[in-house]
């Protein structure tokens, strides 16, 4: 947020951006999920299969996909659903089922989004509750199920072997205003054989992107 010299300016808040030359307040921050974006670290990303800067972005042509963070329309690409590989994995976060709602889902979506770029779709498949401890000390964590779907086994692998790691994870949890999370099950890749179907309790089936967000001046 601003002033009139850009030397004084201070930037937004992370996963926000401002387009207002000269904002003079952090409320002229706004997040970068208003532009169908995401947080990225330094500006805001436009979603898989999206399209644009970051302040903009377009969906793709229906049947075309694209990566985190694309900037033009040539970057929906119609997939082969024949080449396509998945990636199973499970992570463990501390909290209920209840206080995970649809906006701390979608949060979760974006920072494994940001973490895999190459990821086409993030989707939640079931969330299960638990707890540890005995008794007065009992903590509550629940496990979430995550299927990610790629454009090939290539990329799959690759985003096995060095995306879906703790740290880079944890990195962009974070950014995304969550706590840290564990792996429970380490990655797995396979060929789809049908669309994964989440649970029947509302939870969003939407591809989810990896993020970036700016500051004003």
């Amino acid at each position: 947020t601003g002033a009139t010299s850009s030397s004084t300016c201070t930037p937004c808040g992370a996963g926000t951006y401002s387009g207002v030359t000269g904002a003079t307040s952090s409320s002229e921050c706004v997040e970068c999920a208003r532009f169908n974006a995401t947080w990225g670290g330094s500006s805001c990303l436009c979603l898989a299969n999206f399209f644009g800067d970051g302040k903009s972005c377009f969906p793709c042509p229906d049947g075309s996909k694209s990566q985190v963070g694309s900037t033009h329309a040539d970057a929906c690409k119609v997939i082969d659903s024949t080449s396509q590989y998945q990636v199973d994995m499970g992570v463990r976060m501390q909290g209920t089922k209840a206080a995970f709602d649809s906006d701390k889902q979608e949060r979760l979506k974006d920072a494994v989004s940001a973490a895999s770029p190459s990821a086409l779709n993030v989707t939640i498949t079931s969330i299960t509750e638990g707890t540890t401890g005995r008794r007065r000390l009992l903590s509550a964590f629940i496990d979430i199920a995550l299927v990610l779907l790629y454009s090939d086994e290539a990329s799959a692998q690759s985003a096995a072997a060095n995306d879906l790691t703790e740290d880079r994870l944890n990195a962009q949890m974070g950014s995304n205003g969550l706590g840290s999370l564990l792996i429970m099950q380490q990655p797995t890749v396979s060929r789809p054989q049908a669309a994964p179907v989440p649970e029947s309790d509302g939870l969003p089936v939407a591809a989810i992107g990896g993020a970036a967000g700016g500051g004003a001046v």
